[in-house]
């Protein structure tokens, strides 16, 4: 039970508060409660002792020694766990203060107040004292039936593990007699003893007529003698302590190896469990057959995929090379700084790249997030070939159809209109004179399928566009900027460069982006100048167009059609794999750009 008779534990702490200023971490206050039990009396004078170092500002230097003949009981005291109803043992100040909770709802002595208590298998009735200097003993759970001799040897060995001046707590108090001169009473309501220094000599029996010698000197020798034993026994003493804190340190030790032994078996279990899901991981990237490449922050390799190995030319060693030696068509020269800008920004890229004979890939860059923050990147070749193939097919077909559609405008409808319109201007002429007002309408009529002829003509003109090949872009842009002068009435400027253009698809593509990148900016941007450049920045291409109207609108406002546009633009860009721009100028006015990288040379050119 903890806290039994606590008046007894509060007035024998109270006694003890002039002593306490003198304790330090080197020389602690030094208790001692034999036949502890299961831990409960020894707690509960550590924690009583502890609120008068907390009372007086100290810090509480406190080791109790705490020992019990069985093992079993020491070992639950160690542990220093006990059920939910010791709550109602101990007030609510103390249940916060000196105990927790364990994961069954029981109670733990807090770890601070379980360091100060050693607990160590010994028999007080049976066994000399093992430890002297003692400030104070406590000894409330002794056999309720000692005889007068056993209790006076016990109060003798108790007497000798006190220093002098020592303080005693017993159950009930001692019987008179001899032992006064052992200790004298120190309360009048408890059985609380303070030990005495013995100043009388030994008696001499057996010599006739006393001593010869002198009774001073015989006092001398028997307190030599005396403190020559004591002396002995404090150093056997002290030798039984130390073994009992090593004793104790062992145990803790034997309780932290099984406890390390507990978290082995369950670290090795999560990284079977770790390691069985890297290689699911692993095989699941492998049957995908995506190429994926780790980076670090240094844009290293860390690792990479049997997919990126065989693409990518990488092996084993080259585990660590910097993303730059990597020898590979997949790897272009605007490679690092997206890498870069993905990491920094731990924002996403993605765009589409040829890889020769044909081929296409869609190249992801993706942050590698770890902790909250970006520590890498992770880049993924997905072949598109098949997708691209398809989307051409369709550009294809869109354009045959297109042009068909615009070769009937040319020659069904607008042949019509020009047959009404001269239908119309035969009507006017031969009119007579005095029917004025029907010679003015049929003029009206005439002038209106004229210019319907004239806007229809310009339809045309852009469904079926020049023929334009690798050779022939430059001027077909050329021919472009003084078509829009002379439709639009603006200033349309080209400004040529020379650029090796891949091959005719490009240059198909290229003039379509800058048809639309036009006729969006004659007829939305309010521009009156409008510039046209080719250009071939790092041996790549790029087409721009700018103007100087009012810049795009935000994305909320953009008009159906001009979105249109600017999708259609985009779209004809990636199809040849360039990167696209479509941006309002810090000076005012729109730039829509295709850059395409630059391609490596191939035999024969």
């Amino acid at each position: 039970m903890f806290f039994r008779q606590p008046q007894a534990l509060e007035t024998l702490a109270a006694l003890l508060s002039p002593d306490l200023p003198a304790t330090s971490a080197a020389s602690p206050l030094r208790a001692w409660v034999p036949s502890c039990s299961t831990g409960e009396e020894a707690y509960s004078l550590a924690i009583a002792l502890w609120e008068r170092f907390e009372a007086a500002y100290l810090q509480p230097h406190i080791r109790l020694f705490a020992t019990d003949p069985d093992e079993a009981a020491l070992a639950r005291a160690r542990r220093g766990v006990y059920p939910q109803r010791i709550a109602g043992e101990l007030s609510a100040r103390r249940v916060a203060r000196f105990l927790e909770r364990t994961e069954s709802l029981d109670y733990r002595i807090c770890a601070p107040l379980r360091e100060r208590v050693l607990f160590g298998q010994h028999d007080v009735l049976r066994d000399p004292p093992i430890f002297t200097g003692l400030d104070l003993l406590c000894c409330r759970d002794l056999p309720p039936k000692l005889t007068p001799g056993a209790m006076s040897r016990l109060a003798q060995r108790f007497h000798f593990a006190l220093k002098e001046g020592g303080w005693l707590l017993l159950a009930k108090p001692l019987p008179a007699g001899p032992l006064e001169s052992l200790f004298e009473s120190a309360s009048v309501d408890w059985p609380i003893y303070r030990a005495r220094h013995r100043e009388e000599p030994l008696e001499l029996h057996g010599v006739e007529g006393g001593s010869s010698l002198p009774h001073r000197r015989l006092a001398r020798l028997e307190e030599q003698l005396r403190s020559a034993n004591r002396k002995i026994a404090s150093m056997g003493a002290e030798i039984e302590g130390g073994k009992e804190e090593l004793h104790d340190s062992n145990s803790r030790l034997k309780s932290l190896n099984e406890e390390l032994a507990v978290l082995n078996v369950e670290l090795e279990h999560r990284v079977r469990s770790l390691n069985a899901a890297t290689d699911d991981l692993s095989n699941l990237i492998d049957a995908t057959d995506i190429v994926v490449l780790f980076l670090d922050r240094d844009l290293r390799v860390r690792r990479f995929t049997a997919s990126a190995a065989r693409l990518l030319g990488l092996g084993g060693s080259d585990v660590g090379l910097p993303l730059k030696q990597i020898a590979s068509t997949l790897i272009d020269s605007v490679l690092e700084q997206e890498v870069r800008r993905a990491i920094d920004t731990a924002r996403p890229a993605e765009r589409d790249l040829p890889a020769g004979e044909r081929r296409w890939y869609l190249r992801r860059i993706r942050p590698y997030v770890a902790g909250g923050r970006a520590i890498g990147a992770v880049i993924a070749w997905i072949d598109i070939t098949q997708i691209k193939s398809l989307q051409q097919e369709v550009a294809s077909v869109a354009a045959v159809e297109q042009q068909r559609i615009g070769q009937e405008l040319h020659d069904g409808i607008q042949q019509e209109l020009a047959g009404l319109g001269l239908l119309a201007q035969t009507l006017c002429d031969i009119l007579p004179s005095r029917a004025e007002a029907s010679r003015d309408l049929a003029q009206r009529l005439a002038q209106g399928i004229a210019a319907a002829n004239e806007r229809l003509h310009a339809l045309a003109r852009g469904l079926v566009p020049l023929p334009v090949d690798a050779q022939s872009l430059a001027p077909a842009l050329a021919e472009l900027a003084r078509s829009t002068r002379e439709t639009f009435a603006l200033a349309c400027l080209f400004e040529p460069s020379r650029v090796r253009i891949p091959d005719a698809d490009v240059a198909t593509h290229l003039y379509r982006i800058a048809q639309e990148a036009v006729r969006n900016a004659a007829r939305h941007s309010n521009a009156d100048r409008i510039t046209i450049r080719l250009a071939a920045p790092e041996g790549g291409v790029m087409l721009e167009v700018s103007d100087n109207g009012i810049g795009l609108p935000s994305p909320g406002r953009i008009q159906q059609g001009a979105g249109v546009g600017l999708r259609l633009m985009e779209h004809r860009c990636s199809l040849i794999g360039g990167r696209f721009i479509a941006e309002s100028q810090p000076g005012g006015g729109t730039r829509i750009a295709c850059i395409l990288p630059a391609q490596p040379d191939t035999p024969g050119q």
